[in-house]
């Protein structure tokens, strides 16, 4: 079983949580390759919390997956062109950057979610 997040609660008691995991049947997921040299910290952030849950797997096939990720800030010139409309519906685009608007890649396309850490 997974622990319990625990904090400092009042009077020195902690307070517990326990985890609740949303998704819970098998997911397979894809996730566009980073530049080595790019937005590391979020993309490692990312991989250990895909790694660390039960129910998601990585895959290296876009076909095959059921959720599609792309961190912009790890691979910038990242393109959606070529993608059928089913795949954009899967894709869920997880944006760290503090600029104003979206990227330009997912401007015109219909993508799943868009997550702005700044908003």
């Amino acid at each position: 079983t997974t622990p319990a997040l625990c904090i400092d609660g009042f009077h020195d008691e902690p307070m517990c949580v326990p985890p609740f995991l949303q998704v819970r049947q098998p997911w397979k997921v894809w996730i566009v390759e980073c530049h080595p040299s790019k937005g590391w910290r979020f993309n490692q952030l990312i991989h250990q919390g895909f790694d660390a849950h039960p129910a998601l797997d990585r895959t290296y096939d876009r076909s095959e997956a059921h959720a599609l990720v792309w961190i912009p800030t790890c691979m910038n010139d990242f393109s959606v062109d070529d993608w059928t409309k089913s795949e954009c519906a899967k894709l869920a685009v997880l944006d760290e950057s503090d600029n104003v608007g979206h990227w330009p890649q997912v401007r015109h396309t219909h993508f799943g979610l868009y997550f702005k850490r700044s908003w």
